[in-house]
Order: C-alpha cells, then structure tokens, then sequence
C-alpha cells in the first residue's frame, strides 16, 4: 500500500475546488488534513510514488502562472 506524503499546505476550500477540477484524477487518493477547527488551512497529502510528478506540475505551474494553489 502507498504511504501518503505531506506535499504542502493550502486552504480546504482550495483544495475542494482543485479537486473538482481534476487534482484527484491526477493524484488519486489525496488528502487535506486540517488539526485545527479554527484555521481553514490545513496539509495535502499525496502518495509517495507521485512526490515527483507533483513537483513537476508545481514547478511547471508556478514557472507559466507565478503561483500554485499549494504552498
């Protein structure tokens, strides 16, 4: 079984429309954990064999649009 990895942070109601717009497809099985019930923002956390991708798309992203919605 794949272990997940804490890629970065970003705000559930990000992460909620990443996901609607296809960050699941392409990272299945994803998760936004958030410890705190006072802040909105919380961890991604992807499986490990996908680490690289992710940082790929991160850069790439952040190289054509200046940003990425996970920091």
């Amino acid at each position: 079984m794949s272990e997940l990895v804490k890629v970065g942070k970003t705000m559930k109601s990000t992460f909620q429309q990443i996901s609607e717009q296809g960050f699941l497809d392409q990272f299945p099985n994803s998760e936004f954990r958030n410890e705190s019930h006072l802040s909105g923002i919380g961890d991604v956390y992807i499986k490990s064999e996908l680490v690289a991708e992710f940082e790929q798309l991160k850069k790439q992203t952040i190289e054509a649009n200046g940003s990425f919605p996970i920091l």
